[in-house]
């Protein structure tokens, strides 16, 4: 059944399938697995708790490392303004 044979309105193939009571087409949720099964004998060797924990210590040393690079920043941007309040200052007496 191709495209242009549908009429306006009609419902799809599929639709007229499960209307029909045919079985689901391979593939669809219905046919899939809802629940975790295990893989036995797997060659994965790392556990998942190692995994968060490493998980979690990257991304507490990418917080730390932000944090520190921004107060680094925020302590020279204050020095150089410090700077620029001194100037001011001082061409605003000589002036």
């Amino acid at each position: 059944m191709n495209p242009s044979s549908l009429q306006p309105g009609s419902p799809p193939p599929a639709a007229l399938a499960l209307v029909a009571g045919a079985p689901p087409a391979a593939g669809t949720p219905e046919e899939r697995s809802t629940e975790f099964v295990a893989v036995q004998g797997g060659t994965e060797t790392t556990s998942a708790e190692a995994l968060l924990v490493t998980a979690y210590f990257v991304m507490w040393a990418a917080l730390l490392g932000f944090v520190f690079l921004t107060w680094r920043r925020q302590s020279k941007l204050e020095a150089r303004l410090e700077g620029i309040h001194t100037e001011l200052a001082r061409l605003g007496r000589k002036g």
